[in-house]
């Protein structure tokens, strides 16, 4: 089946680990994911039953950050967690073929570095409004290593951005101008297809429309309907 990783924004983190807090920490961290739109919906048993698709929701605590940690995080956590965490007495029990990563505000910074760091890893990334506030561009170094060759089994096949026109925390121009030079430098759009998304009089929070509304993306990634990729985006097919 399908995995999805969903890195949540910057509400979503939580003070602290549920290992150590116990049920009090865990009530909060639930609290914290119900606001995450892709929790919205998790009391609906026939969802569940219906997509058949794995969601990993790693949760951040304070003073962490998708942005920062972000390298640090895909590599001690995310790709750990699919080399071994999946894996039962059969093997693994997920699509290798069907891993997409997912986020949202800040954890759509998250997004981009797994993308740049491991293409041999992820089938889909989806980045959404990854706005960096103008202020703070011309001091944001360009993060993630280069790299300039596609590994052996590169999967990434599409690489998708949304922006809202009216976003407060930066402008849609200045926020993919720095995307598509972060993406070029690490040579992701060398060997993926981008697709960017701007809506028109959104702002910052503009998830329902991206997550909700778009019937071709919740096809792809829920259902794991790969095959639809090339009639919905014009990325290269498999035959």
């Amino acid at each position: 089946c399908p995995v999805v990783f969903y890195l949540h924004g910057h509400d979503e983190h939580v003070s602290t680990l549920v290992a150590v807090g116990g049920e009090a920490a865990q009530d909060e961290a639930w609290e914290k994911a119900k606001g995450a739109g892709f929790m919205r919906y998790a009391h609906q048993e026939d969802c569940g039953k219906t997509l058949g698709s794995v969601l990993v929701f790693p949760q951040l605590l304070e003073g962490e950050s998708w942005v920062a940690d972000g390298e640090s995080i895909v590599e001690n956590f995310l790709v750990p967690t699919l080399d071994a965490g999946f894996k039962g007495e059969s093997g693994r029990f997920f699509d290798p073929e069907r891993v997409s990563i997912m986020g949202y505000s800040e954890g759509a910074e998250g997004a981009i570095h797994a993308a740049k760091l491991h293409p041999e890893i992820f089938s889909l990334a989806v980045a959404a409004a990854p706005t960096t506030p103008t202020a703070s561009l011309s001091s944001l170094s360009l993060y993630g290593r280069s790299r300039l060759e596609p590994q052996a089994g590169h999967r990434l096949r599409l690489f998708i951005a949304s922006f809202g026109d009216h976003d407060k925390l930066g402008s849609s121009k200045s926020g993919l101008d720095h995307l598509i030079e972060d993406l070029d430098n690490a040579a992701v759009t060398k060997y993926t297809p981008l697709h960017v998304r701007v809506y028109l009089g959104a702002g910052h929070v503009h998830w329902d429309e991206m997550f909700n509304k778009w019937p071709g993306l919740h096809q792809v990634v829920w259902e794991g309907n790969y095959e639809n990729l090339h009639k919905l985006f014009g990325t290269p097919s498999d035959e």
